[in-house]
């Protein structure tokens, strides 16, 4: 497991590079934390570091009004945030913590460095952007397509429970600070039709929650649950 003591490039993700880069990542990462309900930063405002985020879990999301910021991805733990701005000028999105979270900042300039000059460490980098655009594509066909908000929720815990940490059997817990209506806005829904379906997935043993987690009791059972 990686701890915050070390330096960033003991991370397996960095294996591939060579002695060299690793002193040179060494020489130009910060580590940093925040608590829940924080932004590790806001949509169109310039980013000059990639963030590595080590622990923790972060809302990816876009704000299409002042008052409405929609999730559009839920990450956790050894994933990079920004790459997108390694091409793309101004950030469009924003990353808002959603647990205690844990990351290093690394420069741009040095990040740009270390993916042009190591084709394999590139690969790595490029296999993490395609399993977020993968997983976008899978979320944009359950928002637009006839696919009910009871199975958009099912597929959400699903993610979670690929996520979390198993405790005892089919038992996982997610430390994970979400509202209701973060929720209804990942899954583009009304939170009155989150909170009745969590309400009687909890009436039915499926699930737990408090402020603080969310532990899927039964993910099978949760799969067959249907609403009454």
């Amino acid at each position: 497991m990686y701890h915050q003591g070390k330096n960033i490039s003991d991370h397996i993700l960095f294996d591939t590079l060579s002695q060299e880069e690793k002193k040179l990542l060494d020489s130009d990462y910060e580590n940093g934390s925040t608590l829940p309900k924080e932004f590790l930063y806001e949509s169109d405002k310039k980013l000059n570091h990639v963030y590595f985020i080590r622990k923790g879990a972060v809302l990816i999301g876009r704000n299409y009004s002042e008052h409405n910021e929609y999730g559009t991805q839920l990450i956790m733990n050894a994933h990079f945030l920004g790459l997108e701005n390694l091409l793309l000028s101004p950030n469009n999105e924003f990353a808002k913590t959603l647990s205690d979270v844990y990351f290093s900042k690394i420069g741009f300039d040095t990040f740009s460095y270390l993916i042009r000059r190591n084709l394999q460490f590139q690969d790595t980098i490029r296999k993490q952007m395609y399993t977020r655009l993968e997983r976008l594509e899978v979320k944009y066909n359950l928002l637009h397509s006839n696919v009910n908000f009871i199975d958009r929720l099912k597929h959400f815990f699903v993610d979670l429970a690929k996520a979390g940490e198993s405790n005892n059997g089919n038992e996982v817990t997610v430390n994970i600070q979400i509202t209701h209506m973060e929720i209804s806005r990942y899954l583009h829904c009304s939170r009155q039709s989150i909170t009745t379906a969590l309400s009687s997935l909890r009436q039915a043993g499926c699930i737990d929650y408090s402020r603080t987690s969310i532990k899927i009791i039964d993910l099978k059972k949760i799969i067959d649950w249907k609403l009454k």
